[in-house]
């Protein structure tokens, strides 16, 4: 009537004992060469005994002319120069320090050809970071300067078109005396004389109101027709002044 089995009535289950009898099942790895790998039951690595080792096991002693190498790292980051190195263990042999007494004529030159290389590896390198820094320097001021001048020249040829076409409108509200010399340097200034005021915009207005308002734009790559900085400096690298 009811289908019993063995997990009836039990309300934990040994997961430990019930996988052991039922073992879970291969996977093959790689069906080229036919090998079996069994499923992890955990997460946790599976139990490896050691390795033997054969053979003697070599031990590494530190001396103590490899702890005055190791120092010289120390002194270098502090910026002791090499003149400095040389008295500093002039004065450490005559205050009869421990490291410093049982030094051979050897063991000092060695010591002093080490940091001449680790000084002149610094210098080199803090050599090749100024210059590569100088060289960015440069590369900036001539970018700035190219932008400038191509942002200049394509300004100056809108004022241009602005006052042709401002000279030709019927327009109230427009001064007449537009023979003024602008150009990019002072049309923040200038620009307020090209107006009267006192009057809306108009339909036969469209021809200079969309110069002027990408001259007065903040953003003045939309003198070149582009829209961000971005798009402005690729046309730039790309391009010179026609």
């Amino acid at each position: 009537m009811y289908c019993n089995h063995k997990q009836v009535g039990k309300t934990c289950v040994n997961k430990i004992r019930e996988g052991k009898k039922n073992p879970p099942k291969g996977r093959i790895i790689n069906k080229d060469d036919g090998l079996i790998q069994l499923k992890p039951r955990s997460s946790k690595a599976s139990y490896k005994p050691l390795e033997k080792i054969i053979g003697q096991i070599k031990k590494h002693e530190i001396t103590g002319l490899d702890k005055l190498y190791k120092l010289q790292k120390e002194l270098l980051k502090e910026g002791l120069t090499f003149d400095e190195y040389k008295n500093y263990i002039q004065e450490k042999i005559n205050n009869d320090k421990y490291y410093y007494n049982f030094l051979s004529e050897g063991d000092i030159s060695k010591l002093h050809k080490n940091y001449r290389l680790m000084c002149q590896k610094k210098n080199n390198k803090i050599t090749m970071i100024l210059e590569d820094r100088e060289r960015n320097k440069k590369q900036k001021n001539l970018f700035k300067r190219k932008k400038n001048n191509m942002i200049n020249y394509q300004k100056q040829r809108m004022i241009d078109l602005l006052i042709k076409e401002l000279k030709h409108t019927g327009a109230n509200g427009i001064s007449h005396q537009i023979d003024m010399t602008i150009t990019p340097e002072n049309w923040m200034n200038m620009k307020y004389y090209l107006f009267t005021g006192g009057r809306y915009m108009e339909s036969h207005d469209r021809k200079w109101v969309n110069i002027y308002s990408l001259l007065t734009n903040t953003n003045r790559g939309l003198m070149l027709g582009k829209i961000n900085h971005v798009e402005l400096n690729k046309f730039i690298m790309e391009n010179e002044i026609v």
